[in-house]
């Protein structure tokens, strides 16, 4: 049940994790942490106030969106799926609702960012720091669809193309 749930909640205290942004070159931050079945959960509007993210909270639902650059994700309390750039996926540790704000498990989290996005991210559990960088990569994502001419493939990048940088090799009826 939920409330067995909360049970296993442990509120550290004063015990922080540090913020490391790369890509701000900013000073590093720390934000409160509590641990939920042996995982570090962190508030989503401190991880956004530290990182100059932008949330939207919606209290009756229980739902926060992070905005971070382009990327959109959104949490719903005790749900065990979030939804990242309109793509839907299994978040092994539900978000939790605590005193009018979600929060979620760091270690998932920077996965999710890592795997799905742009954005380079890693938390180290050992000694409690939540890495943020940027991937040395220009393409962000592929989207291909069945035509009845043909196929439509869009191509999604950091930064627009120039017509030098697009080539057109025709090969074997491809």
């Amino acid at each position: 049940t939920l409330l067995a749930r909360y049970l296993n909640l442990q509120d550290i205290g004063k015990s922080t994790i540090l913020i490391k942004n790369l890509m701000t070159g900013a000073q590093p931050k720390k934000i409160r942490f509590k641990k939920f079945y042996n995982e570090v959960y962190i508030s989503l509007i401190e991880f956004s106030s530290a990182n100059d993210y932008r949330t939207y909270t919606n209290s009756s639902k229980r739902k926060t969106v992070l905005y971070l650059d382009r990327d959109k994700i959104k949490f719903t309390a005790e749900n065990g799926f979030v939804l990242l750039n309109e793509q839907l996926y299994n978040y092994p540790y539900e978000p939790i609702w605590i005193e009018g704000e979600i929060w979620v498990c760091a270690r998932i989290l920077a996965e999710l960012f890592n795997d799905n996005t742009v954005h380079k991210m890693s938390f180290n559990s050992a000694q409690y720091e939540f890495i943020i960088g940027k991937k040395e990569v220009n393409i962000t994502n592929i989207n291909i669809s069945s035509k009845e001419n043909g196929t439509l493939i869009h191509v999604y990048s950091e930064k627009k193309f120039t017509k030098k940088d697009i080539s057109l090799k025709i090969a074997n009826d491809w």
